[in-house]
């Protein structure tokens, strides 16, 4: 399996934060991130789609640490996506880097992708989104103000109508609707010149930077506290509530 990999000098991420091993799979693609804290370098790549995601998921993770030049055992902390998003995919990559956290004995630390995807987005006010079927959309809104997010419409399952219709009580405001999954919102969209598209992906160096704090004071959940942010239930068990 080939993988591309795509490197960058961190300079402002703190070294006490140490050497991290980044995964989020809340998307159609996991991106898998690694950081060497020795060298400030983040070496980042998107694992591959197969019908096994664990297996494609564990090789990029290998891929990923030798292309960085490190170990797992020096690996200090990992950090994981909890979505909203995939289930599957959110049900793959949390048990895969629980597994390897209590392996290695690291701390394992949860972050919200959408908050991550945000953060990856220059602009005032930004709506990360991701495709959650059935006509719906996972999604929430920021305001931004250097890299600190602002909350003003809470992380949730919406359908589109009604995301919109918060958006168009924003009035003047431009405002950057991120993901694929952001098409939905068009036709419920007034000002139509107020709302910018774009399917900008999240950057690993992000969800380092949610965490950054809580790193450095050592402030982390148990393994078994760490769930995935479902927001509502699969498929499947809808069919078993209603049968």
């Amino acid at each position: 399996m080939s993988l591309s990999f795509r490197c960058e000098k961190i300079a402002h991420l703190s070294a006490k934060s140490g050497s991290a091993l980044i995964l989020d799979t809340s998307d159609t693609l996991a991106l898998m991130g690694c950081y060497n804290a020795s060298t400030h370098t983040l070496f980042e790549t998107t694992c591959p789609a197969t019908q096994k995601p664990s297996e494609s998921i564990l090789i990029s993770i290998q891929a990923c640490l030798k292309e960085a030049k490190i170990p797992l055992n020096e690996i200090h902390t990992m950090l994981i996506g909890l979505g909203p998003g995939s289930f599957t995919g959110l049900r793959v990559g949390l048990a895969t880097m629980k597994g390897l956290a209590l392996g290695a004995q690291v701390p394992l630390y949860g972050f919200c992708s959408l908050e991550a995807l945000a953060l990856s987005h220059h602009a005032k006010i930004i709506v990360p989104t991701r495709n959650a079927q059935r006509g719906e959309l996972f999604a929430g809104a920021f305001k931004k103000n250097n890299d600190a997010l602002n909350c003003i419409i809470p992380v949730g399952l919406y359908h589109p109508e009604a995301l919109a219709a918060h958006l168009n009580a924003l009035q003047d405001d431009p405002v950057t609707l991120l993901g694929e999954a952001a098409a939905l919102l068009k036709p419920y969209l007034k000002a139509s010149e107020q709302f910018v598209f774009t399917t900008q992906q999240m950057k690993t160096e992000q969800a380092l930077m949610l965490k950054q704090d809580e790193i450095q004071k050592g402030q982390y959940l148990a393994l078994e506290e760490l769930s995935p942010a479902y927001l509502r239930l699969s498929a499947a068990e809808e069919n078993i509530k209603n049968t």
